[in-house]
């Protein structure tokens, strides 16, 4: 097994992360805060996930 993500991979996580931010927004939780640190976290990791995708396609 390679330690190296594949585009299928990282294809994989975005569309994970994805899923995951989706649920996080409808999710009603006690802490506005937290259900928008939530997001933010989801959103940092889908701009590196697109980052290095893009970086592999070059």
């Amino acid at each position: 097994m390679e330690n190296t993500l594949t585009k299928d991979d990282l294809d994989f996580l975005i569309t994970s992360v994805t899923y995951s931010k989706k649920s996080f927004d409808e999710t009603n939780y006690e802490s506005y805060e937290f259900k928008q640190s939530q997001l933010a976290k989801a959103d940092e990791m889908l701009q590196k996930l697109r980052r290095l995708l893009k970086d592999q396609n070059h």
